[in-house]
């Protein structure tokens, strides 16, 4: 047992050292001997297969790799829970205890204090799971919770409250894990317990890259897979040159790895393992990385160290550039031209490129954008979510649907996810009439037909509508139609809600619960999915996108279907035969899908790799872009914890509840990420800032530029927007520009000439040169507007002679195409359910109308009758009237019959 810790800055060789350690011992022994462990963090595996098997070789025999093994704490934690045996229960996955915990928040909200008003809103499920993960990561139990809130009932109320929720939370939890599971605690704590079980690990070699700190449950299984194994190599990003027997300084760069290696050497203490070697890479020149690039080597030493630089600074040159953008969408265009310029002119492969930012969300959409317009390849290293996939939202909205009596918006929800056998056309037909008359409830499964019309004048009689031959037509479609997007729908609801013909709640109010168990539940779901043949249908989108070359959208397909599948089987594995209301497994079920992530890897091999600083991990680059050098975002101010402020932490650690380090800390840490981010090259860094945010509000330039300023003297910043023709990298860029500096220079002056060379050569290009002379032709030409054919005009707007009025007249003089949409096509939202106002004036002057008749056919006058004949002519038109108007309106009468209580009052 013995442990060695491997120690150097950015640079030195530390991810080298322990590759080719692994690939010595497989040269000289082959598969012969110890188990070799390269643990890594988990979003860096990938990467690190591909290096080790890229030092290999090629003709290497496959079967020597078997004994190297690249793994994270959870690949590893699954092999000792498989290897050391265990429960004959299936083992809780993230998912499972997730789903977990929302039903046990479900069990206990009224008994919550602080948590009951959110623990219905979107994200309170997910920041709870992370606090939950924290506080078992952490090694903190419910007991110690409670007996802190006890300790602070009188000095912080507020946080007690908090802790006492937690505390009913978490006993909740543990309740309903302990009733499925032998091992509730079963993770790395459990993991770690069972290390010495595993013959596998015995005697084994390990390696230990790309971590700067540890969890206390990660030192846990660090310290119990040191006593199993040989030797253990540690690798930390640490300047081995200072003295590292002297506590951390808490404002250090290397504030926390220095924090590790104290803890790890601790660590070693109690196992027993004698700290064999201490290896500091760091020399007395450039880390190797910069051994070819002065001014990157520069950067390493000098950037994040207080005071100034001793010595001359060597020239920025081409090794460190600065660009200023106007905002984000031409601070990406501006890395796009950059990239462009390094693979042409400097012979770069896509892959030896590398894009970082601290967060990618204000730039990813862009980066999708520009780079495809460019023609760059790239994988952007980003967990998307799931949530808004179609399948995902069909299994929603169906819930929705079946729990609050078909509400519309849910209904149309439904259909439109493609995946419910209609046409869009059929959808949106269905969806203009279902919104005109307020169907909703059993309308939408019961027997009864639909024959619903529009009728706003009282001269014409509903039945003769009905009779129209047309009209017919129509409700024979719709009802064909309806019963085709209702009939899956009302199967599931036959299985978990009301009974067909139940007499509805109505108005969005849930049926009668029913208690069923929750696999019955997720049963019920996975036979609509049958029902509606929605493998078929994602299989066919898959093929679609595969032919369309669109590879990450067929994954997101694939692991779409996948994750649904899985949060199904878990909620009937976990939850079993637990009696659920409908509403409670919505609940559940939403919680899972909201988890729903996609993950991938990259489709090429040749792509430039974009991702955030602190997930992704760039393997050996020539190149790096750093996107969002503004102040307040790289470094990034850490928000404090929503659950746990810095203050609670505090608060906690004086009542001896240790938890991870509060935002402040934190703060600190974003050196640490930067430092990180500006050392990955080996040639070449740029680094970029946007003066205003997408929406205009202005930013300020990070203290990374001004410390990059300080350091180079000779730095020049250049402009993201500036520049003529020659800054486009890209004909379809160059074409789009061009056209808008011709489009300019008819209502201003002359542009620059360069601008008409790129004209002359764009238009001698086989691609984009007709193109361009097609649409610089329409810039000088008007194009020609023929008038509609008379019959076209006749069978929008009617024969003549044409009804107008002088609104429409004005409407038409401001916007043609509005008009014409309007009165020609017909497109207008589709009239409400309910009578409104004018509807309802116009209805009851056509009710005085006809009273007016009949009193003037008997030869009597208004003004001659009395109270009482006015009061019971009114009410009898009213009852003769009102029934004929709620006819036109929708599937409830009740709602609409009240015209004749104003008859009343005529």
């Amino acid at each position: 047992m013995r442990l060695r810790l491997l120690l150097g800055r950015a640079g030195t060789g530390k991810t080298h050292t322990c590759l080719e350690e692994i690939v010595d011992r497989l040269q000289r022994e082959g598969e012969e001997g110890p188990p070799l462990i390269f643990l890594v963090p988990e979003q860096a595996t990938y990467q690190m297969e591909r290096a080790l098997l890229g030092r290999l070789g090629s003709g290497r025999p496959v079967a020597a790799t078997t004994r190297a093994q690249v793994a994270s704490f959870r690949r590893l934690e699954q092999r000792v829970l498989q290897e050391a045996g265990g429960a004959a229960r299936p083992v809780p996955s993230e998912l499972g205890k997730r789903l977990l915990l929302r039903l046990a928040l479900s069990r206990c909200e009224d008994r919550l204090q602080v948590f009951r008003a959110g623990a219905r809103r979107p994200g309170f499920l997910d920041r709870l799971s992370r606090t939950v993960r924290e506080l078992r990561d952490q090694g903190v139990e419910a007991a110690d919770l409670d007996r802190a809130a006890r300790e602070l009932q009188d000095t912080d109320p507020r946080l007690a409250a908090r802790l006492a929720d937690l505390v009913t939370v978490l006993t909740g939890y543990e309740s309903l894990l302990l009733e499925r599971f032998d091992d509730p605690d079963r993770g790395l704590g459990a993991a770690a317990r069972r290390v010495p079980a595993v013959p596998s690990l015995r005697g084994a070699l390990v390696w230990v890259d790309g971590f700067a700190g540890f969890t206390p449950a990660e030192f846990a299984f660090l310290e119990a897979l040191l006593g199993t194994a040989s030797e253990m190599t540690v690798a930390l990003c640490l300047d081995g040159r200072r003295r590292l027997g002297l506590p951390p300084d808490e404002a250090d760069l290397f504030r926390q790895t220095h924090e590790t290696y104290h803890r790890l050497v601790r660590l070693a203490e109690r196992a027993g393992a004698a700290v064999s070697e201490v290896k500091v890479l760091d020399g007395d020149g450039p880390p190797p990385r910069f051994q070819d690039s002065p001014a990157l080597a520069w950067v390493e030493e000098w950037m994040f160290r207080p005071g100034h630089p001793g010595g001359a600074a060597p020239p920025a040159g081409e090794a460190v550039s600065l660009v200023a953008a106007a905002d984000p969408r031409r601070e990406v265009e501006a890395v796009a031209q950059r990239i462009r310029r390094l693979c042409r002119d400097h012979g770069l492969r896509p892959r030896e490129i590398a894009v970082v930012a601290r967060s990618l969300e204000p730039y990813e959409a862009w980066i999708r954008r520009i780079f495809a317009d460019y023609g760059i390849p790239c994988f952007i290293d980003r967990k998307g979510s799931l949530s808004h996939h179609p399948l995902v939202e069909l299994v929603r909205s169906a819930l929705e649907v079946v729990a609050l009596d078909w509400p519309a918006e849910a209904v149309f929800r439904y259909l439109k996810t493609d995946l419910a056998g209609l046409e869009r056309d059929q959808v949106d037909r269905l969806e203009r009439y279902v919104l005109t008359h307020g169907i909703r409830g059993h309308w939408w499964y019961g027997d009864a037909p639909w024959r619903f019309r529009r009728v706003y004048s009282l001269e014409v009689e509903p039945e003769d509508v009905e009779a129209d031959p047309s009209a017919q037509e129509d409700m024979e479609w719709l009802d064909e139609v309806r019963a085709r997007a209702a009939g899956p729908l009302a199967r599931m609801q036959e299985r978990v809600g009301p009974a067909r013909g139940e007499a509805p709640t109505g108005h969005g109010r849930p049926h009668e619960a029913r208690r069923l168990p929750a696999r019955h539940l997720a049963a019920a779901v996975v036979d609509l999915l049958a029902d509606l043949d929605a493998a078929a249908v994602m299989e066919r989108w898959v093929a679609e996108a595969e032919a369309a070359g669109d590879l990450l959208a067929a994954r997101e397909h694939r692991q779409a279907w996948q994750g649904v599948a899985a949060v199904l089987e878990t909620c009937a594995q976990v939850l079993g035969d637990e009696p659920l209301t409908l509403a409670e497994f919505r609940q559940v079920l939403e919680s899972g899908l909201e988890s729903l992530q996609l993950a991938l890897i990259p489709p090429a091999l040749d792509q430039v790799l974009v991702g955030s600083v602190e997930r992704s991990r760039q393997p050996d680059v020539r190149a790096v872009f750093v996107l969002g050098a503004n102040e307040g975002l790289f470094p990034a101010v850490p928000a404090e914890d929503p659950i746990f402020t810095d203050g609670d932490r505090a608060a906690l650690a004086e009542a001896g509840v240790e938890l991870a380090p509060d935002s402040r800390l934190r703060l600190f840490h974003e050196r640490y990420l930067a430092y990180i981010a500006l050392t990955r090259a080996r040639e070449r860094l740029c680094v970029s800032y946007s003066l205003s945010d997408g929406s205009g509000r202005e930013q300020r330039p990070s203290p990374i530029v001004a410390r990059l300023r300080r350091l180079f003297p000779d730095l020049v910043e250049e402009a993201g927007d500036d520049g003529g023709p020659e800054r486009y990298e890209h004909p379809g860029r160059l074409a789009g520009a061009l056209l808008a500096v011709l489009r300019a220079a008819r209502r201003g002056p002359e542009p620059d000439p360069a601008w008409w060379g790129a004209w002359r050569w764009l238009a001698s290009h086989q691609e984009h040169g007709p193109v361009l002379r097609r649409l610089a032709r329409s810039l000088a030409e008007p194009l020609p507007v023929a008038p509609l054919p008379g019959d076209l005009v006749e069978g929008l707007y009617g024969g003549m002679p044409l009804r107008t009025s002088v609104s429409r007249l004005e409407q038409f003089a401001a916007c043609p195409f509005q008009h014409f949409a309007r009165h020609g096509l017909g497109l207008e939202e589709p009239p409400p359910a309910d009578v409104d106002p004018a509807r309802m004036g116009s209805l009851m002057h056509a009710v005085l109308s006809r009273i007016t008749a009949q009193v003037l056919a008997g030869d009597r006058s208004l003004a001659g009758l009395t109270q009482a004949e006015r009061r019971e002519l009114g009410g009898r038109g009213g009852d003769e009237n009102a029934p004929r108007v709620a006819r036109g309106l929708g599937p409830e009468p009740a709602r609409h019959a009240h015209p004749d209580q104003r008859g009343q009052d005529i």
